[in-house]
């Protein structure tokens, strides 16, 4: 009987040891549920002020590209309509010398001819010159620009999101397996349940 007591004993000491690492155990997931929910909520709140001020500043950029095309655009329009007014009042002073001509030409007077001979026979000197209109008319580049820097920070975002979608993954409250390094508490390792028995186990002792 005294032997069977102190199994009992034994068993009831195991028992206590067990309860009181297991309470460790809770009392540290609870800790680690405290810091892992309060980390979340940081990278949420991190992640979301770091993309408001990604759309600010893109927001900024588009209003700066928006600025330049528009500044670009009443500028041309300002120097090709001042340059359209000079080349129509020069329209109408050659019309006004073509009609003077016609009627000195059409005249049967000989004397009226010879009197007005001398001033329509003078050069009449244009004082603008016709433009060439340029070849790069529209903003066409300039799309193709924007769509390009598109298409690059696309790129590039998707590459860092499959980064940041890694590190999300890796972040776990359980430590991973040694060797398939996933969540113990994942079905697949369940083939260390034993060696994590014995383990506490071993801290009874």
């Amino acid at each position: 009987m005294v032997k069977k007591q102190e199994e009992l004993k034994k068993q009831k000491r195991d028992f206590t040891q067990k309860i009181k690492c297991r309470g460790k155990k809770v009392q540290a997931f609870r800790n680690a549920e405290k810091i892992h929910k309060h980390s979340a909520k940081a990278a949420v709140q991190h992640s979301d002020r770091t993309f408001n001020e990604l759309i600010s500043y893109f927001q900024k950029r588009r209003t700066e590209v928006r600025q330049m095309i528009r500044t670009q655009e009443k500028k041309a329009i300002a120097q090709t309509t001042g340059h359209m007014l000079e080349l129509e009042q020069e329209i109408s002073n050659l019309e006004q010398e073509n009609d003077k001509l016609k009627l000195v030409l059409n005249t049967e007077d000989h004397i009226h001819f010879f009197q007005n001979y001398s001033s329509q026979s003078k050069v009449y000197v244009c004082t603008t010159s016709p433009r060439d209109v340029n070849d790069l008319l529209t903003f066409e580049k300039v799309e193709e620009s924007v769509s390009e820097l598109k298409d690059q920070l696309v790129k590039l975002c998707e590459e860092h999101m499959e980064k940041i979608s890694k590190k999300v993954g890796d972040v776990h409250i359980f430590k991973t397996t040694r060797l398939q390094g996933i969540p113990v508490d994942s079905p697949a390792s369940s083939l260390d349940s034993h060696s994590s028995d014995s383990e506490f186990d071993g801290e009874s002792e």
